[in-house]
């Protein structure tokens, strides 16, 4: 039962943290992009 509990714990956090990384890894791209597009915009002025 403590092992079972243990390794559902365990699965819990993992997932919690391949989410969060998930999201920042989205986000960083995002914020990426969007440099590069307004470096673009600002160059074609």
């Amino acid at each position: 039962m403590y092992l079972y509990f243990f390794d559902a714990e365990l699965t819990t956090e993992f997932f919690f943290i391949a989410i969060l990384s998930g999201a920042l890894l989205s986000f960083f791209i995002f914020l990426l992009f969007w440099l590069t597009n307004q470096n673009a915009i600002f160059t074609k002025q």
